[in-house]
């Protein structure tokens, strides 16, 4: 772990680029780790006076007057110029940080304080005080081996197994609704399985049969051709006939002698 001081405000920074101030920390319990600092000043890291000295510590949050719960009373200087650190070696696994998580039940978290003090010379220096959450570890090595549940859960190539049962590969083209599913449950409970045959004649429809007349009423209105028939037209009338068997109308040409009423009608009609 890394941590930058201004030594213009003795506040913790993220680092040299960004100088945004740190307000706390999350560690873990029973941890050792190296805590590398280094002291910037105008932004640039810089090298205390030949021989400082320094101390690193932990204490409960809010007990100023109590022992350390972890500490490194000495560092260690590396490098020199704007390469110079300052290395505490920090163990989290103390009796003191035991007994903060010695509570019933055993506290997740434990809430600390950290503080940085240098020395050059006879003057002496302190950092602001950094909060510090010590998480408490899961992994402690003392927790043996888990136990496998009973029953045991089936692996892949079990369950492979047990689906090669004849009445699981014919459940797919089992038709005979092994789940018991209603129409309701389908959103279908206002459907029957009347054929169309059966199926009445809406109100729409008969309405509109209504108005239509019946085929045996219809018998007599056939078509005939009759024997004989007289018509009168004035002399040069046009006149045209329907062909119901073509669907089509044929033009008829009209001749007689003079003076005649019944005239003689000639026409091809296919």
């Amino acid at each position: 772990m890394r941590l930058f001081l201004d030594l213009d405000t003795r506040s913790f920074i993220e680092s040299a680029q960004f100088q945004r101030a740190v307000s706390s920390l999350v560690l873990k319990r029973r941890d050792h780790l190296p805590v590398d600092v280094q002291f910037l000043r105008s932004g640039a890291v810089v090298e205390l006076v030949t021989g400082a000295t320094g101390k690193l510590g932990l204490k409960a949050d809010k007990d100023f007057n109590g022992s350390f719960a972890a500490s490194d009373l000495e560092w260690t200087k590396s490098g020199t110029g704007d390469a110079t650190t300052y290395r505490f070696d920090l163990n989290l696994n103390t009796v003191q940080i035991n007994a903060l998580f010695a509570g019933v039940p055993t506290p997740s978290s434990v809430a600390l304080m950290l503080e940085i003090e240098w020395a050059e010379g006879d003057l002496r220096t302190s950092s602001n005080t950094l909060a510090v959450t010590l998480e408490n570890d899961i992994v402690r090595g003392d927790e043996g081996v888990a136990e496998e549940g009973s029953p045991v859960y089936p692996l892949p190539d079990d369950l492979l197994t047990k689906s090669e049962n004849a009445d699981l590969l014919a459940h797919p083209s089992d038709t005979n609704n092994p789940h018991g599913v209603t129409a309701a449950q389908v959103g279908l409970e206002n459907v029957d399985n009347t054929s169309d045959a059966d199926k009445p004649v809406s109100s729409a429809a008969q309405t509109a049969l209504n108005s239509k007349a019946n085929a045996s009423s219809l018998a007599s209105y056939v078509q005939r051709t009759p024997s004989a028939a007289n018509f009168r037209f004035k002399d040069g009338t046009s006149i045209q006939l329907f062909n119901p068997d073509t669907n089509t109308w044929h033009s008829l040409s009209v001749r007689g002698a003079s003076g005649q009423e019944t005239l003689e009608i000639s026409a091809a009609i296919p």
